[in-house]
């Protein structure tokens, strides 16, 4: 597992259905720092150990992958998510609950946001306060279950999962 924070700087392992169990079913409050609030994805360091949930995935059609790519699976619990941050290009997919994702192009300011909060005390605190500028700039949707979205490469993005939610990125 990794905490919610801008660049999940702590780590935590434990068994699958403990997290499913304990972690899983106590939704994210808004008074959760990023640090205090984990979540299961990528860092899958023993891959041996997502063979089968890797070996069953369908890659997103019309899109030529290379040998680089990375697939990380994911599940999290309600009002989990990470804020914003950037990376390489991304596919992401959810096979169960919903996901809300907020966009930010390279070409803007950079987003206003504490890189300890967690994604829902954002939402609740300092989205509200975004001026018009800020809000010209952001691009936001939510993934239902079979959606798929494509992350060019340094955009920034922040997640936020509504409900339970199970998901798969594939880093191009």
């Amino acid at each position: 597992m990794s905490t919610a924070n801008k660049n999940s700087y702590a780590k935590r392992e434990m068994r699958l259905s403990t997290y499913v169990n304990t972690v899983v079913s106590m939704p994210v409050t808004v008074a959760m720092l990023g640090n205090e609030t984990w979540y299961h994805f990528g860092d899958n360091k023993h891959l041996e150990w997502w063979e089968d949930v890797f070996g069953h995935y369908v890659r997103p059609r019309h899109y030529r992958f290379g040998p680089y790519e990375s697939l990380s699976f994911g599940l999290g619990a309600s009002g989990s998510g990470v804020p914003f941050h950037t990376h390489g290009h991304v596919f992401a997919e959810v096979f169960y609950g919903r996901k809300r994702w907020w966009l930010v192009p390279p070409t803007a300011p950079n987003p206003r946001f504490d890189r300890d909060e967690s994604t829902l005390s954002w939402l609740v605190k300092v989205y509200p306060t975004w001026n018009r500028t800020e809000r010209a700039a952001l691009m936001e949707c939510v993934c239902e279950v079979g959606d798929l979205l494509y992350i060019p490469g340094l955009w920034w993005h922040a997640t936020l999962n509504i409900g339970e939610t199970v998901f798969m990125s594939v880093f191009v």
